[in-house]
């Protein structure tokens, strides 16, 4: 109650704002990774095209077995290489899709503080169309305002490059899966009924980019350990760390997929209070509002941890 007394709503979205910056650069800096990654790929695939033309003619006289079997394999190394680029190609569209939503979900956000701000300046007999002097105490509210607005103009500066292993929402999201990670499976998905949805908390056993296909099995302990198989868009990676250099925050207002308390299992929410910064430059918990959950008064607002929270898939 303290804190309500003593921060005003203004102050808690221009702090929760302050995030949004880095993290549209963070995204915008894996992209350009997954260019000059894409462009490798594509100097690759031309140098084993030319390795494959200027091979002997399979159907020529004298072809050795040792010939075929080159092509073959050159063959084979390309069709690898085009699926890997298809799939830094779909990352790419999900980051841009990512930074898109981070972008609306703050500009309604901001929409509707600044209509709160407007109509409590209006209770208070203010004009917010007119100049006000000290005597309202409104230019007083605005120097604080704008003192805080200057804070995320810090935040703007190119990030130091991160290691490629741990970028979040970057290529490794899905190229560097390993087995043991932890992710979101919507085992839901081999329901014959379509659209179906039943999120859990699972671990991978296998991972394939070129057939973009998982393994894996419930992360629950008590849960009979059955191997289920889901294409790559019925997963979505878990945060493997809290740091706020590594890690996705998202403003309040944001439509995420969280698992409930004292459960394994994930269901939607809606971000009442982004995690805040701990000293240690990790993330702590964010406080959702789960659909169709609801106390005495109608609403309930869980802590959850960080890594329990992923955006929710469209």
């Amino acid at each position: 109650m303290s804190e309500t007394a003593t921060v005003t709503y203004l102050e808690k979205f221009v702090d929760n704002l302050a995030d949004v910056p880095a993290e549209l650069q963070r995204i915008l800096q894996t992209i350009g990774e997954l260019d000059k990654r894409n462009v490798r790929l594509r100097d690759a695939v031309q140098a084993k095209v030319d390795e494959c033309a200027s091979a002997p003619s399979l159907s020529a006289r004298g072809a050795r077995s040792a010939d075929v079997d080159a092509v073959s394999t050159l063959k084979k190394e390309i069709e690898e290489l085009h699926d890997t680029m298809a799939m830094v190609s779909n990352e790419k569209i999900r980051l841009a899709q990512m930074a898109l939503d981070l972008v609306k979900g703050n500009a309604t956000v901001l929409d509707a503080e600044m209509k709160t701000f407007r109509t409590e300046l209006e209770e208070q007999g203010i004009n917010p169309d007119e100049d006000v002097d000290d005597g309202y105490g409104y230019a007083q509210v605005q120097a604080q305002y704008h003192r805080k607005m200057q804070k995320p103009q810090y935040q703007y500066q190119r990030p130091a490059p991160m290691p490629q292993q741990q970028r979040a929402y970057g290529e490794h999201a899905m190229s560097s899966m390993d087995v043991g990670d932890l992710v979101a499976a919507n085992v839901g998905a081999l329901n014959q009924s379509a659209g179906g949805q039943e999120w859990i908390v699972a671990t991978v056993t296998r991972y394939s980019p070129t057939e973009r296909e998982f393994e894996i099995v419930d992360a629950d302990e008590d849960a009979e350990k059955h191997v289920y198989r889901l294409p790559q868009k019925f997963v979505i990676p878990l945060p493997k760390t809290a740091s706020v250099k590594q890690s996705q925050n998202f403003p309040a207002g944001t439509s995420v997929l969280a698992v409930y308390p004292n459960t394994t299992t994930f269901y939607k929410a809606k971000v009442v209070q982004p995690a805040r910064r701990l000293p240690n430059a990790e993330y702590s918990e964010f406080v959702l509002e789960f659909e169709d959950d609801g106390d005495a008064d109608g609403q309930a607002h869980r802590p959850v941890p960080f890594r329990h929270v992923v955006l929710f898939p469209r």
